[in-house]
């Protein structure tokens, strides 16, 4: 779908409001945005704007909580306290009748920045949400102000480039660089890029780099007494201008310097003591930041954004009058320059396959940004080469934690699968006929009889067996598990990918070649550049010994390749999932069966071999004398990661910040809605499975 844009004027009911634009949306135009799986909301003001998606979401998104979260920078930057931009006698850019007119608004400035509003967001599309436009500054002189924001319904968003630029600034160690000034060309290099690349509607990020901590990015008006001034004043020391410009003044004008700091304080953790309460976030990550905030000099409080979107749209960047990107500093750089990286994420996804997909999907559902990089296409390892079977009784016969694992995840397939069809808008042919574990002899049935594996068994004889599937040819009989399915794995992966993308994921084609751990974060080396990130997810599979660069983790993962094969079916059709000694036969909805898998030990050679092959046929037409009728239709090949003791690698290794999500060997399709719950909780809520314990990656370290 072309992407649809809409203009909606706003009339804020006072100087301080909140609107719910999806509201006034659906009142002006309907659901005709509502098919869209993504939002870009772009506003042409500097004292009214949105939060992103991930701080809205921690705020509930309504608007009884963002409200005492922005009233915590008006009571920091109170209106009317005697600010530099508000005397307009000394702004000479303005003409006199302007001058008559010009709003006292420095409040709003500086409340807009520091509460880290934007003026173009990405969204999400979660219809049920409200999407919060905040106005610090919505009636002046009695009269509503004329506002105006753009709604951009679109499918899906492409990166399409990524540069550094390098921004000049001065020696001045409190100072602000506005970004659209011409004799910085950045402006220039941006429309250069957009008209390059075709960019007829998108948006460019600058974004500030993952080790910058003596900067931060904002988009306002670019006004020199708020800029150099006003501004300048609160970076120096924000908790004593809070003070000398609030109420505070005339309560304690003898506080004044001395106890500034102090009544500061007092009054701003008075505030955040209300958003806290008011949003049931006492005892959460944002109070330990507000906490840590307060303990920590200026610079480190007012850190405005790392980042802000310019809208591009015709070649050109749609800004207003007064909308300036500017990069505010609070030290002076060791050189002359400070960079605008091209790149940066939370969290980083190393592999496209079943189990990067999955917890690519897992926490961009719970609103963390991620991007997912492979050099082939989503599920093009070892999860296109899965026949997709969930059998936990079968695959881990007495065989302790992974039995107990498979059993956990196939519990939670039938809800994530609704789930993830329900988020990608597409089907995913998922069934659950139960296994039927073949005994061709009397010594197997014997061992087969004893089993006590759990999921119900029901041991069946030979008339019985036969009597559920009549192709099958001579066999001593059949142990039955109805627990049992499979679920098409590449078609999941790729619902999971949209999945992830409809939940705000981006994915990028190339090749990780290192990671390396810079300052405070990660940095993935890729062929096509590095790539910043606060966590790295590694979901590389078989690769994943060339990557983790942990010497105690070791990475032990080695490829075993799989052949599997996919017939056309011409007898009596199968319906449940036949088990033999030799392979495995999953009935697809089509009426083709899926034939796997070999089991080779061959480094990374990923070639399908006449023996695999034939070893394959002989072992399914054993259990199915018709088989050598049946149409062949495909050979894929799949390196599956295997580790000595048959335990997937999932959690945190020696390298702080990754994530291990790896060494699945046959399991891989069973244990990732399991293992993308895991990763998740750790990553998000720092939760902590007791089953990590023994996944952990560095467990082979002793050994080697």
């Amino acid at each position: 779908m072309s992407p649809v844009e809409i203009t909606l004027e706003l009339t804020p009911r006072a100087r301080f409001d909140i609107i719910d634009v999806r509201e006034r949306l659906r009142a002006a135009y309907g659901g005709v945005v509502d098919q869209y799986a993504h939002h870009l909301y772009h506003s042409l003001h500097t004292t009214a704007g949105y939060l992103e998606q991930s701080l809205a979401a921690r705020l509930t998104r309504e608007r009884d909580a963002v409200a005492p979260y922005v009233e915590v920078f008006r009571t920091m930057f109170p209106q009317g306290a005697g600010y530099e931009h508000d005397q307009l006698h000394r702004r000479m850019e303005l003409t006199n009748e302007e001058r008559a007119v010009e709003p006292r608004n420095a409040d709003s400035h500086l409340a807009f920045m520091a509460a880290g509003l934007s003026t173009c967001v990405s969204y999400v599309n979660r219809p049920h949400e409200a999407v919060c436009f905040v106005d610090l500054d919505g009636v002046y002189d009695g009269r509503p102000r004329r506002r105006l924001t753009s709604v951009i319904g679109f499918t899906r968003e492409q990166e399409v480039a990524h540069v550094r630029l390098d921004v000049p600034v001065s020696d001045h160690p409190v100072d602000s660089i506005n970004l659209k000034d011409p004799r910085l060309g950045i402006y220039e290099q941006v429309v250069e890029l957009a008209r390059r690349h075709d960019v007829e509607s998108g948006r460019v990020r600058l974004e500030l780099p993952r080790g910058e901590r003596q900067a931060g990015l904002t988009v306002n008006e670019y006004e020199t007494l708020l800029m150099r001034h006003d501004l300048a004043d609160v970076l120096r020391n924000p908790f004593r201008f809070a003070a000398e410009k609030g109420r505070h003044l005339l309560a304690h004008p003898r506080a004044i310097p001395s106890k500034a700091l102090d009544y500061a304080k007092y009054d701003m953790v008075r505030a955040l003591n209300q958003v806290l309460d008011a949003t049931g976030l006492r005892e959460s990550l944002l109070e330990r930041l507000f906490a840590r905030a307060i303990a920590l000099p200026a610079g480190r409080f007012l850190r405005m954004k790392r980042s802000v979107n310019l809208r591009v749209g015709g070649g050109v960047i749609a800004d207003g009058r007064y909308q300036s990107p500017i990069l505010v500093q609070w030290h002076r750089p060791a050189r002359r320059a400070r960079h605008l990286d091209s790149v940066a994420v939370p969290v980083l996804v190393i592999g496209a396959g079943i189990i990067g997909c999955a917890i690519a999907r897992e926490l961009s559902a719970r609103g963390v940004h991620v991007q997912i990089i492979d050099d082939r296409p989503v599920a093009g390892g070892a999860t296109q080469a899965s026949a997709g079977i969930l059998a936990p009784y079968i695959e881990a016969h007495d065989r302790g934690l992974l039995l107990d694992l498979g059993v956990r995840s196939l519990a939670l397939y039938d809800d994530w699968i609704a789930a993830v069809s329900g988020d990608a808008g597409v089907p995913i042919e998922y069934r659950r006929p139960g296994t039927l574990e073949i005994a061709l002899d009397a010594d197997h049935a014997a061992d087969l009889r004893r089993a006590t594996s759990g999921g119900n068994p029901q041991w069946l004889d030979r008339d019985a067996t036969c009597a559920l599937e009549p192709a099958l040819g001579s066999i001593e009989g059949a142990l039955f598990v109805t627990a049992h399915g499979y679920v098409a794995a590449p078609e999941l992966t790729a619902a999971l990918a949209r999945a992830a993308e409809h939940h705000g994921a981006t994915f990028r084609r190339s090749r990780a070649e290192r990671i390396e751990r810079v300052s405070s974060h990660l940095r993935v080396v890729t062929a096509s550049g590095a790539i910043d990130a606060d966590r790295v997810v590694l979901a590389a599979g078989s690769w994943t010994g060339a990557l983790a660069g942990d010497r105690r983790a070791a990475a032990p993962v080695r490829p075993v390749r799989g052949q599997l094969l996919q017939l056309g079916w011409q007898g009596p059709p199968v319906t449940r999932i036949l088990w033999g000694p030799e392979c495995y036969i999953v009935p697809r909805a089509d009426g083709s069966l899926l034939v796997g898998a070999t089991v080779e030990d061959v480094g990374f050679d990923e070639r399908a071999t006449a023996a695999g092959v034939r070893d394959l046929l002989d072992a399914a037409c054993e259990l199915l004398p018709q088989g050598w009728g049946a149409t062949f239709m495909n050979v894929r090949v799949g390196l599956r990661p295997a580790t000595p003791d048959d335990l997937p690698l999932v959690g945190e290794g020696e390298t702080e910040g990754l994530v291990y999500a790896t060494g699945h060997y046959r399991n891989g399709v069973l244990l990732a809605p399991l293992t993308a719950r895991l990763v998740a909780d750790l990553i998000v809520e720092g939760k902590r499975d007791p089953a990590l314990e023994m996944l952990a990656p560095g467990r082979f370290a002793s050994r080697t």
